[in-house]
């Protein structure tokens, strides 16, 4: 299980961040580590599997996809290989984790 974790360092006093372009790029692999980073984070995942929010909310925007989704711990996401994934947290200055699991829906 890969854990992702990152954290805006901005304050918009409890309004959602603002989109941008995500600065930071994560390939999805069945591999465990763990990331720290300022700003979103834009995913690929190699194999399909769950994106789930450990901590959070956390805003995702699935290439392809027209609705964006806002998740809270709990819940998750599937993601087909190859799906162009961004995520970053739904208010500015909060800490979002991430856990990847690749297999079966």
């Amino acid at each position: 299980m890969e854990i992702i974790m990152y954290r805006l360092h901005q304050s918009l006093g409890g309004r959602p961040a603002r989109r941008g372009t995500a600065s930071a790029h994560q390939v999805l692999a069945d591999t465990a580590r763990v990331l720290r980073l300022s700003g979103a984070l834009r995913l690929a995942p190699r194999q399909a599997g769950w994106l789930q929010v450990q901590r959070g909310p956390v805003w995702l925007t699935r290439s392809g996809d027209p609705d964006d989704h806002v998740l809270r711990p709990g819940q998750r996401l599937w993601l087909r290989a190859g799906d162009g994934v961004v995520g970053e947290p739904w208010c500015a200055g909060q800490v979002v984790a991430l856990a990847w699991s690749a297999g079966e829906a």
